[in-house]
């Protein structure tokens, strides 16, 4: 088990972009009986901020729970993302959920496993500035591995996969730099408005899928997602998929953590 850290530093290393990368993470988690996750930032504790983050969390969560998840406003009272605010240790959901035992807390893990999430693990990752990035790993069929060695394991590779990622997204910001920089001087309220829908096509684009595989994801038309690039172009005043997740990534338009 110990020799799947360094096989994964490996393959984060090698990885040429955030979907790559991504995809190797996710290998790397189901090996220890994980089949689902969602990173995100909890730094947040305004209700406003945390609707925000959960649009643009990375996640391959059932489509139908992240709807519910956002509708419900469930991210105020997350056990899992209330216990990575407070404690970097590994813990499962079962100790987050005792940590929290509010009704409005236990609520948000009943209506997980009626989409088939039945149990999982968290951490977190303190990085610069007070940001906490929150990593919730799930099972749908709750054979995972949650003994401490394991944990402790999962933790290690998240570091390099995030350590990775944020090596991936410096490279992007390198490209067109002085222009990134007059676009630094613009006040808030100047910068493009990308509407949930555009911002989750442009995240899933930016992880390496195709626009037709995006219409399947969001059981859409391809010709819908063509529209919707047309739109997050226009917007940011790009001519490519690559320019526009730079400069959404950098402008703070969408975050993938």
């Amino acid at each position: 088990m110990l020799g799947a850290v360094p096989s994964f530093v490996e393959d984060c290393l090698l990885a040429a972009s955030p979907g790559e990368l991504l995809g190797r993470f996710a290998g790397f988690i189901k090996s220890f009986g994980f089949d689902q996750f969602m990173i995100g930032d909890v730094s947040c504790r305004e209700p406003h901020q945390m609707r925000e983050t959960a649009l643009q969390n990375i996640s391959n969560y059932p489509s139908d729970w992240l709807d519910r998840y956002v509708a419900a406003e469930h991210y105020d009272h997350d056990p899992v993302c209330a216990m990575a605010r407070i404690d970097d240790r590994p813990f499962t959901w079962k100790e987050a959920a005792q940590r929290f035992p509010a009704k409005r807390s236990q609520l948000v893990m009943e209506e997980a496993r009626e989409f088939s999430i039945v149990g999982g693990a968290g951490f977190s990752i303190y990085r610069p500035r007070g940001i906490i990035i929150g990593f919730g790993l799930a099972s749908s069929a709750g054979d995972m591995r949650t003994d401490r060695a394991a944990l402790a394991i999962l933790k290690t590779g998240a570091v390099h996969f995030q350590t990775a990622y944020s090596l991936l997204e410096e490279s992007a910001r390198s490209d067109g730099e002085e222009t990134q920089g007059r676009e630094r001087e613009r006040s808030p309220r100047d910068l493009p408005l990308l509407t949930a829908r555009e911002r989750e096509v442009l995240l899933w684009l930016s992880w390496g899928k195709s626009k037709n595989e995006v219409a399947d994801l969001l059981t859409v038309s391809e010709s819908c997602i063509k529209r919707h690039c047309e739109n997050i172009f226009k917007k940011l005043g790009t001519a490519s998929v690559v320019e526009s997740v730079a400069r959404a990534v950098h402008l703070g338009v969408v975050n993938p953590f």
